[in-house]
């Protein structure tokens, strides 16, 4: 986990606890963010709020409304989107679009920022963090652009590219099956060409 996502996580678990909001003193206060870290956990709590997960009003900082925080497993679809399967097991599935999944795979535990209903009138949400990865590694097919080494996942919510980090001493050739380590994103297996 990044320091990014770990202070993401703590401002959010503070405005969870704290329902009517804080101001940006308060959040410095609640955390015992020195002086010098201020800017940056100014910045972070924009960018929450940029992506909704945060939300504003006069000077306090809160949780939107209608809002709630899901821990479940998420299922992928075929065709992007995904679904979280709430751990309490009551309510229904909550809908993740593709762009919303942050990462999370087939199996992975993860916690969604929940609205009520969305636009088809079924929950819908957002991935704010993956608490536990079901499988450490992740399969695909070997790429690259501009010489530099891409995964393109089997099961990944959406499509896109994975960049890797390092080819790990392999030598793949593009369009070969490989398997990557998913926390260090790098090759640890060549499996060879699909059939």
């Amino acid at each position: 986990m990044s320091k990014n996502q770990w202070l993401d996580e703590r401002i959010l678990e503070l405005l969870r606890r704290n329902g009517r909001g804080l101001t940006l003193p308060d959040v410095f206060k609640e955390l015992r963010i020195p002086r010098k870290e201020r800017a940056k956990v100014e910045g972070r709590l924009r960018l929450l709020e940029g992506s909704n997960l945060v939300r504003r009003v006069r000077n306090r900082y809160a949780l939107p409304l209608r809002a709630a925080l899901v821990r479940g497993t998420f299922e992928t679809s075929g065709r992007g989107f995904g679904f979280v399967l709430p751990e309490s097991g009551g309510g229904e599935d909550i809908f993740v679009p593709a762009r919303f999944a942050q990462g999370a795979l087939q199996g992975d535990v993860v916690e969604v920022l929940a609205l009520e209903r969305g636009r088809r009138g079924k929950p819908e949400g957002k991935v704010v963090r993956i608490v536990r990865k079901a499988r450490k590694n992740i399969l695909g097919l070997y790429g690259e652009r501009f010489g530099h080494p891409v995964l393109r996942p089997f099961e990944a919510a959406s499509s896109d590219e994975i960049p890797l980090r390092s080819r790990g001493g392999f030598f793949p050739a593009p369009g070969m099956v490989v398997a990557a380590d998913r926390s260090a994103l790098v090759l640890v297996e060549v499996l060879g060409r699909p059939e």
